[in-house]
């Protein structure tokens, strides 16, 4: 009989197992974390396949974006834990934000349901507000006192 060396737990990508079963868990009801099965019908990913990731096995990257558009979370981290891509860089600070076009944001977000598209409408108009009001209501210097 043939062991295996690999760890039933952590597969070769460790991070991927963690952030598939993290997933689960978060996506379950009553403090049950979704099965395998479960997920594979609502992703169309095998159960077989979502067993593996959940052992840190790389599966193809269309299976990783299928599984996390079936949560609704993003497929940059679990691209970046199975070395797909390189793990995502901070965010850009609010000004390189700011200064993107407005529709080429939205078009980013068409995807999402409405609710979610809204709330990304009001975050670029609260963005706007930010750029319009830069420099008002400062601070004095350190060390300045009122007149």
């Amino acid at each position: 009989m043939k062991s295996s060396s690999r760890s039933p737990i952590d597969g070769d990508y460790p991070e991927l197992a963690r952030l598939v079963r993290q997933i689960l868990e978060a996506s379950g009801s009553g403090g049950a974390a979704y099965s395998a099965r479960q997920a594979g019908r609502l992703s169309g990913v095998s159960a077989a396949t979502i067993n593996s990731m959940v052992r840190g096995v790389r599966p193809s990257a269309a299976n990783l974006r299928k599984f996390a558009d079936a949560f609704a979370v993003s497929s940059l981290p679990l691209m970046a834990a199975a070395s797909y891509v390189d793990a995502p860089q901070a965010s850009p600070p609010v000004e390189a934000i700011a200064n993107l076009d407005e529709a080429d944001i939205l078009a980013r977000y068409r995807h999402l349901p409405p609710e979610k598209q809204r709330m990304a409408r009001r975050l670029l108009d609260a963005l706007g507000d930010v750029a319009d009001t830069e420099g008002e209501g400062d601070p004095p210097p350190e060390g300045s006192r009122p007149g």
